[in-house]
């Protein structure tokens, strides 16, 4: 008993660590990040070819710190991520972190894929559709902006791990590549519709731009999974 509770707060000795060091990791980058806030923002602005609009005294200092914070947890992550699996890691089978560690990988690779896809494909294009409502967009609420800007990278970063997701329901049996082949016409509608709310223009092609690689990932996933065991 005693054993066991000398275990218990040795683990939370050690995800306290952990976390101090997390938080360290994103104060430092975000404080480093928003001292160059300014010209991040100057490069969204020319990216976009919009003026920003602030509608109160506090807006300004709020778009910075939320840049500055979006930025460092992109830095932070791989301590992040370290600092999570060195946690996890020791408690796994070594079968376990054989499988473990190529995954979150993976998971990481493919949404900075994904995100930067969305930031110099998807955003322009959406945008280009969006401003084209009301006729020329001069100026948007900076606030905004930047929130849908997150918006469409973390979807496209999200629509990256189609892989992943795939390959780990059928690695647990909750599906079989049989059974995902016999409603393949379900699941490419399914994509075409998701591609359609995420880029809200009506033109077809740019809808196939982004359903196609979507459709890839998905086929790709279940080739590969024809290998897992």
């Amino acid at each position: 008993m005693a054993e066991s509770a000398k275990n218990f707060f040795g683990h939370l000795e050690e995800l306290r660590r952990r976390l101090i060091v997390i938080l360290c990791s994103l104060f430092i980058t975000t404080t480093a990040c928003y001292f160059f806030s300014d010209r991040l923002l100057t490069l969204l602005k020319s990216f976009c070819g919009i003026e920003f609009l602030y509608l109160s005294p506090l807006e300004p200092l709020m778009v910075k710190m939320k840049v500055a914070l979006f930025c460092a947890i992109l830095l932070s992550a791989p301590i992040i991520l370290h600092q999570i699996l060195s946690f996890v890691i020791p408690g796994l089978t070594k079968k376990e972190e054989k499988v473990i560690l190529p995954v979150v990988i993976a998971v990481f690779f493919l949404f900075i894929i994904g995100a930067a896809i969305g930031l110099l494909v998807v955003l322009p294009y959406t945008l280009k559709w969006l401003s084209g409502q009301a006729g020329p967009i001069k100026a948007l609420r900076a606030e905004y902006l930047l929130t849908f800007v997150v918006w469409i990278v973390v979807i496209c970063g999200a629509i990256l791990q189609t892989p992943i997701l795939v390959i780990s329901l059928i690695k647990i049996k909750l599906l079989s590549v049989a059974q995902i082949r016999k409603q393949w016409q379900y699941v490419y509608l399914g994509i075409l519709v998701f591609a359609g709310i995420i880029t809200p223009d009506w033109n077809p092609i740019t809808m196939l731009a982004v359903a196609i690689p979507i459709i890839l990932l998905w086929e790709m996933s279940l080739f590969l999974a024809r290998f897992i065991r």
